[in-house]
């Protein structure tokens, strides 16, 4: 049976780190990629207090990882994403406009301007990833 628990992560991360891993993020890893790496990249879709239990653990083992976030109201919070952030993790955003907006691009476009604009009045935002609607 899978063991998702925080303290098989741990030692997940652990062992990673004893096997010389570098770990970078997502923007890193783009513009300047080591040779034996690990992307430690999380989505918040909900429960974002458990990815900063995450990002904490992350950052007392002196790795670093990307949170994405999505502007919807169980993933949004503006405290842990600053919080996220000032560890030195990267913030993503985690786009879904064209789904929401069911097609019309320009309705999506304008959105996503507005949404990642707002995402980076909290922290810096370099990179985005698609949230999966597979029903849209």
């Amino acid at each position: 049976m899978a063991d998702f628990t925080i303290n098989t992560y741990v030692r997940l991360l652990k062992a990673l780190k004893e096997q010389d891993y570098q770990f970078q993020t997502f923007h890193e890893f783009l513009t300047a990629p080591g040779k034996k790496v690990i992307v430690l990249r999380h989505d918040v879709d909900k429960r974002p207090q458990n990815s900063l239990r995450t990002a904490k653990i992350e950052h007392d083992l002196g790795m670093k990882g990307t949170y994405n976030f999505r502007i919807v109201t169980q993933s949004w919070d503006e405290r842990i994403i600053k919080e996220i952030s000032g560890m030195g993790h990267e913030i993503g955003y985690h786009y879904e406009e064209l789904a929401t907006y069911k097609g019309d691009m320009a309705k999506a476009c304008d959105h996503f301007k507005l949404n990642l604009e707002k995402l980076r009045e909290l922290a810096p935002v370099s990179t985005i990833t698609m949230h999966g609607s597979p029903r849209s």
